[in-house]
């Protein structure tokens, strides 16, 4: 049978991390159901309130941190960076 998640549309938020001299790159994803106000659109809308939401939300899931270092100053740094 078909999974029941795959027939879904999602909003997902991608986190990257390169580490070891670009050797390895840790990906996180964070995903929710796109929302029906979103439903049928063919680029999702970047400044949408819900799609903000998202983004906050999802900056806020994860937080990665490698040995003793300190905590970043801001939540999620390399969203900016991620294309």
């Amino acid at each position: 049978p078909e999974d029941q998640w795959a027939s879904l549309d999602w909003l997902v938020q991608r986190f990257a991390c390169l580490n070891d001299f670009r050797r390895s790159k840790l990906i996180l994803e964070y995903r929710e159901p796109l929302p029906a106000s979103l439903k049928g659109v063919s680029e999702v809308p970047v400044y949408n309130e819900a799609v903000q939401a998202f983004r906050e939300r999802a900056a806020k899931v994860f937080h990665v941190q490698y040995g003793e270092a300190p905590m970043p100053k801001d939540e999620a740094p390399y969203i900016k960076t991620l294309n």
